[in-house]
Formats: structure tokens, sequence, C-alpha cells
């Protein structure tokens, strides 16, 4: 067949498909960020539908937000009737659509030799699901002004992106507008998830047209610095894996000192561990490194793999990423321009997502509130969650308390429920996971997100 031939043929199945999209209730511009062959892909159809590109919005539209998204596979309800679960960020500076949508929860993996693999629990066969780089500057999101560092990271100002992203993301996929939407943010994006809540129950009018706010998911979050280093020195010290030089530093820097010396304490005393603070049972990525037995779908150097991937042009190309060829540099997963330290600038004071969680529970619309903790991970550890939700209830002792069984009729680990006066939080350990359970524990994952979202 001819070049000409092949161009035509090309044109015509592109029209089809985009006929078949604006029929079922997509608009043309999400129809054109379908993805359609990734590269390493498994041979054959993909049985799901995942799109992924650009919405632009924030600062006079001059940020370029990159998502990836994958609609339900249809499985327990419609995709325009199952709820939308939005992950916002995966810890400081990180690509939520790495992390999230390609590490952990979303339908595929990549090996070692760079192909790809089905993940059979990924989170699109119980919701939609949607992946956000934030703030400009993170994945492939990136902004045409140049930012200064207060403007990248202020936590205020990513609230506000991620709302503009919401917005421009909405008019792209009209049939979710009715969509039950829950919030999600990991690590040190929990707090970009509860400001972004905050916002929402504050002046509802900031969510207006977009799908209801119904819930917030966070998973392993750092909190305050108070309970962040508390639980750090405690979970160590109780595993053995920290002598008393090691805390008097630590605490030292913490009750005396500002709190970048008590982060880079932290951090110093975490590099000495001589472990993978994430997951403190498991390997570090090395050359003799193999897939754990343990935990059968993760690899140490899994992000390594990542990394390759993305950087890839080709695959670029089929995830519609840095068409405007503005993204600078390779791909990294967690971004190396907008880190200026350990802790992020601002004026915010320290305590302050204890504050907004109170309010959330105290008031508002009823939301449905959750927090899940890898009980391997030490960074932040479970210590420190408790700690901080202590603080939040005033140290209200938990009003239910007992282990929850996966899918498998295995303890998948232990729940508190804390009461309210407006809404409940329900806190659930996910046993032998370290810090990015999708990836560690995915059965168990799944499992959670059944809870969480209730059964159809």
């Amino acid at each position: 067949m001819g070049a000409l031939a092949m161009t035509s043929t090309a044109a015509v199945l592109t029209s089809i498909s985009l006929l078949i999209g604006v029929a079922a209730g997509m608009s043309a511009a999400a129809e054109k960020d379908r993805v359609g062959h990734l590269p390493g892909q498994p041979a054959g159809e993909l049985p799901l539908m995942h799109f992924s590109g650009y919405v632009g919005g924030g600062a006079a539209a001059a940020r370029h937000f990159f998502y990836y998204f994958v609609k339900h596979d249809g499985s327990a309800r419609p995709a325009e009737e199952a709820p939308l679960i939005v992950w916002v960020s995966s810890g400081r500076f990180c690509s939520a659509v790495g992390y999230g949508g390609m590490l952990e929860v979303g339908p595929l993996r990549v090996q070692a030799d760079l192909t790809l693999r089905l993940n059979e629990y990924s989170w699109h066969k119980e919701a939609n699901v949607l992946f956000v780089d934030l703030p400009a500057g993170v994945g492939f999101s990136y902004s045409n002004k140049n930012l200064t560092a207060g403007e990248a990271t202020s936590g205020n100002q990513i609230a506000r992106e991620a709302v503009s992203f919401l917005q421009g993301w909405t008019k792209k996929f009209p049939e979710h507008r009715f969509n039950e939407m829950f919030l999600l943010g990991e690590g040190f994006g929990a707090h970009h998830a509860v400001r972004l809540a905050l916002h929402a129950t504050r002046e509802p009018s900031l969510l207006a047209g977009l799908p209801p706010l119904k819930g917030l998911l966070l998973g392993n979050p750092e909190m305050d610095l108070e309970s962040t280093f508390e639980g750090f020195v405690d979970y160590l010290t109780i595993n053995g894996m920290m002598g008393k030089a090691g805390r008097d530093k630590v605490l030292r820097a913490c009750v005396l000192k500002s709190p970048l010396d008590c982060a880079t304490a932290m951090h110093q005393e975490a590099i000495g561990l001589a472990v993978y603070i994430s997951a403190i049972k498991e390997p570090l990525c090395t050359a003799a490194a193999r897939p754990s037995s343990k935990y059968l779908w993760y690899d140490p150097c899994s992000e390594n793999y990542l990394e390759q991937y993305l950087q890839l042009p080709a695959v670029q190309q089929a995830l519609h990423a840095n068409s405007s060829g503005r993204v600078p540099g390779p791909w990294h997963i967690c971004s190396k321009a907008l880190s200026p330290g350990l802790v992020p600038p601002g004026s915010e004071k320290p305590t302050w997502i204890i504050d907004a969680l109170k309010e959330l529970v105290g008031k508002g619309d009823s939301l449905k509130l959750a927090v899940y903790h890898g009980d391997e991970n030490a960074r932040p550890p479970v210590t420190s969650t408790k700690y901080c939700l202590a603080k939040v209830f005033n140290h209200t002792d938990p009003a239910e308390f007992g282990h929850w069984k996966d899918s498998n009729g295995d303890v998948g680990g232990y729940t508190s429920v804390y009461m309210g006066r407006k809404n409940n939080v329900t806190f659930s350990t996910v046993r032998g996971s370290g810090g990015y359970v999708g990836s560690y524990q995915p059965l168990r994952a799944r499992d959670l997100l059944r809870r969480f979202l209730g059964a159809p």
C-alpha cells in the first residue's frame, strides 16, 4: 500500500474514532486525547479506555496541566455513573501520573525491559480514575511563564490551579459532570487534597459546574511537622533502627531549631539507615535486585524503569505529552527544578493541616473522609499519622477499632474510626505494605478502595 493510501486510511480511522467518541458523549477534544497504542504494550487491543494530554488554565491560562484518565470499565456500573477518583498529587512535587497512574493503581506497569503488563488490580475496575500533575513544573505539566519558588509552591496557588484544571477537564469530559468526586492526595500531596476540599466547603461556588465533591482519601499523608518527627523517632526506635545518638540529634533539631533543620536531621538519619525508607523491609535498587517474592508486583527498581520509559520520544508522542517541547530536560518522577529544599516555602503556620482537618470533620457538607497507611513505611510512619489524628480529635480515643480482611480472607490491616461532630475519619493500616500501597499490596489497595466507596 502506498504512503498516500496509508495516510488516507489512518485519517479515515481517526475520523471514525472521533465520530464514535462524540456519539458516546465525549467531546472531540477528549477523543483527540484518547491513548492509542503505547510502545511495549501487550499484544492485541487493551481492555480499557484511557486518555492523556493537557488542560490549560491558571494564571491567565499560562499553566498547562498534564493528566492521565482511565474510564471505569463498566463492570460495576456505567462509567458515567461510577465514582470519579481525582488523584491530585503524590509526594512533594512528585508526579501523580507517575506514582499513582503508572506505579500504583493504574492499568499498566512498566517492566525492566520497558514493556508493559496489565495490572489486574487496577482501580479503573472500580471507578473512573483521573491523575493530574500539580503544580506546573511537575511531571509533564509546565508554564509559559517563569515561576518564582513562591508562585510554584504556594499551597493556595496550587489549590486554585487544581480548580482551574478541574473546570477545563470537565468541559473536555462533560459526560462526567455529575459523577460523585473523591479527592486523593498521597504523602505531601495530602496537603493539596485537604486544601482543595477546604476551599470547596468554604466556598461551594468554586466547584460550581464540577462533579460534586463527596469525599477525601489520604494515603500515607505527611501531616504537621511535629507529628512527623515524633512519629519518625518513635517508629524507628520501636523497630530497633535508631540509637540514642540519632534520637537525640533529631529531637534537638526539631525542638530547638527551625523546620528546615528538623527536616534535614530526619533526612540525614533516614539516609544513614541504608534501607529504602518508604519500605524498610525491602532491598534497595541495585544491579542484583529482583522483584520481591513478598511483594509479587513490586520491583525495587520500578521507578527507574518508569523514568526511562517516559523519557522515550515515542512514548511521549503516544501520551500526547510534551507536545509543545516546553518541558525542560528529561522526565523525572519528582521535580528537580521545583524542590527548593526539604521544607517548601510559605508563611502558613505549621499546624494548619490539623486546623483544616478539624474544620472538615466539624462542619460543612457531609464528606466521606479516610486515611490509609502502609505499616512498613517510615516516611512518614504510621505513628506520625496516629499522632496527628489524635490532635485533630483532641486526643479522644477512636470509637471503633479492629482488623479488616482482604478479599483473600487474610487480615489486611487494622482500622480505627474517629468520630467528628459532622464527619468521621476512618484510619486503616495496610499490613505488609510500604508507602506506595498500590505497588506493594495491590490487592489490599483495591480492597481498601472498595471499602471506602462502598459496594455498588
